[in-house]
């Protein structure tokens, strides 16, 4: 994967990140792990030590993301995985909404759980989302 910054466009790739088989086996995170360091490196820049890491899939008409709020102790920061058919990593690090597109909702959900373990923190889901329903 390639550093980026705002003047240089991102690696776009077209194959799934994770391998997810039916069968349970540690994912090969090479591909990824650059992002991933670099991702990280942002957030905690911008939040300072994490509280909590929230993760909402949602659909805007037909269109399928992946909100993650996470709020530190200085500042809160939103990351978006943009279901797209391709990887691209971020392309404008000083956005105030990071956006990265995945291929599909399979690595959405890795992704979104690799960065929380690399983060050292347990994700969690808006737990008010299910409060109308009474469950």
């Amino acid at each position: 994967m390639m550093k980026t910054t705002n003047s240089s466009p991102s690696l776009i790739l077209t194959r799934p990140l994770f391998k997810a088989d039916p069968i349970i086996q540690p994912f090969n995170l090479e591909a990824v792990l650059s992002d991933l360091e670099q991702l990280c490196m942002i957030i905690l820049e911008r939040v300072g030590n994490i509280q909590q890491y929230i993760i909402y899939p949602h659909r805007v008409f037909k269109q399928c993301a992946w909100h993650i709020k996470i709020i530190g102790d200085k500042a809160n920061t939103y990351l978006l995985l943009n279901i797209s058919g391709y990887y691209q990593f971020i392309n404008d690090v000083n956005a105030t909404r990071l956006s990265i597109s995945v291929i599909d909702d399979i690595d959405a959900f890795w992704l979104t759980y690799a960065l929380a373990n690399k983060l050292s923190i347990v994700p969690v889901v808006p737990t008010e989302a299910f409060q109308e329903c009474g469950i």
